[in-house]
């Protein structure tokens, strides 16, 4: 059985260098007061007016609120130490999350930074007669072989429980979910015989020779915003949730995919019956991350190692995000997870950033136990995202960078 969470709230977590243009204007901008609010204390808030500015302390108004004046496009780096009830997925127990997002002074100015506290979780334990998948609330269980248990640790609340088979779904709405480590087992999951049988369509895709094509469907409820996934599979057989299962405020997404080794593209949108589902793909990124897989496994990256993003393809976009998740440098806490996110918008990048973004930590109060362990395994995302309306396109490069390997001594 495998469990994973999908945590409600998306982080953005990393600080950033950004190489400017030599032609690009600087002319300062009428000022702006930028505000930064968060729902728990951070370790470190500091903002760089322009591209290239020294990094300088926001001004603190309360302990979680935060604004800093600017007058050219600006960095915001916050440092947040997170910590959950439970560890499961992607969702860290203990980490340094590192949250920098990179505006101009044209666009809104009330940032909201992810630090919060603990989300308050609760145990549930139930069984499910089908292989499959159940989704409650944002937490989600799954298993490859029938007449399986599972225990569930669902954020406190009314949660909707989604379940899926390989042909079948049920929506359960409203459960309630006690603050609790011993509540009631939920009833036997059975989709066969309690839910409804998913409807086969077919989709098309501009998807390149040598690319592998999937669709994946997503529903979306009220206590589910994160989405649970349905099904996945070749696109000339699209397992959806007939209309009728879902309910007004719900969401039913089907997501085309393309990937090519490291490279992958995508494009996600509403569905209801009868659309058209050709699904004309985002552009490739052509990216590369530095140092190279080759050059960490030739020599040890040290504290001073900086991870840098270039690229020769940056495809129409309103976000640039580079995204890397590791363990921690703190020597008082082994196995600490550390993530960098970066979020640029296409306004931020207009002011003359050329083809390269450096992983900054450089930055005054940054405590070198913040930093992410270059020379243990880590992942390293580089993605561009466009919304037009209800439809998401992401273009990206995903790594995993294995742990650094010293050679073998020579005799």
């Amino acid at each position: 059985m495998r469990i994973a969470l999908f945590a409600v709230l998306v982080v953005w977590l990393a600080s950033g260098c950004i190489e400017e243009h030599p032609s690009a204007p600087s002319h300062p901008h009428p000022p702006v007061t930028v505000h930064i609010t968060m729902a728990a204390p951070p370790a470190l808030v500091v903002v760089r007016d322009g591209p290239s500015g020294a990094w300088a302390p926001a001004k603190p108004l309360t302990a979680t609120t935060f604004e800093a004046t600017v007058s050219h496009a600006y960095l915001v780096t916050v440092v947040c130490h997170q910590e959950s009830k439970v560890a499961f997925g992607a969702y860290h127990e203990d980490a340094w999350q590192t949250w920098q997002i990179g505006r101009s002074p044209d666009e809104p100015s009330e940032l909201t930074a992810p630090c919060a506290p603990a989300p308050a979780v609760s145990q549930v334990t139930g069984t499910m007669v089908q292989a499959g998948q159940a989704q409650l609330g944002e937490f989600v269980v799954s298993s490859a072989t029938p007449s399986w248990q599972f225990t569930a640790f669902p954020v406190a609340g009314e949660r909707d429980l989604i379940a899926s088979s390989a042909d079948h779904v049920q929506i359960v709405r409203d459960l309630p979910i006690a603050m609790l480590d011993n509540n009631e087992p939920l009833p036997a999951i059975d989709v066969e015989a309690n839910g409804t049988p998913l409807t086969a369509v077919r989709a098309t895709s501009d998807a390149a020779a040598g690319e592998t094509v999937t669709a994946a469907v997503y529903v979306t409820t009220a206590t589910t915003t994160a989405g649970a996934a349905i099904a996945s599979g070749a696109l000339d057989r699209v397992l959806v949730v007939p209309d009728g299962v879902l309910v007004d405020g719900d969401t039913q997404d089907i997501a085309v995919s393309a990937t090519a080794g490291t490279a992958r593209r995508a494009l996600r949108r509403p569905y209801h019956a009868g659309d058209d589902l050709a699904f004309a793909l985002p552009d490739p990124l052509v990216a590369t991350w530095h140092p190279t897989a080759d050059e960490v496994a030739a020599a040890a990256p040290t504290a001073d190692t900086a991870l840098s993003v270039t690229w020769s393809i940056l495809p129409a976009r309103d976000h640039f995000v580079a995204h890397v998740d590791g363990v921690a440098s703190d020597p008082g806490s082994p196995g600490r997870a550390a993530v960098y996110d970066l979020d640029l918008s296409d306004d931020f990048l207009a002011v003359g950033v050329t083809h390269r973004v450096t992983i900054d930590t450089a930055i005054p109060g940054f405590d070198p136990a913040w930093k992410l362990d270059l020379r243990q395994a880590y992942t390293r995302t580089v993605r561009v995202v466009r919304d037009d309306g209800d439809a998401h396109a992401t273009s990206e490069i995903r790594e995993a960078v294995a742990a650094y390997t010293p050679p073998a001594p020579t005799t």
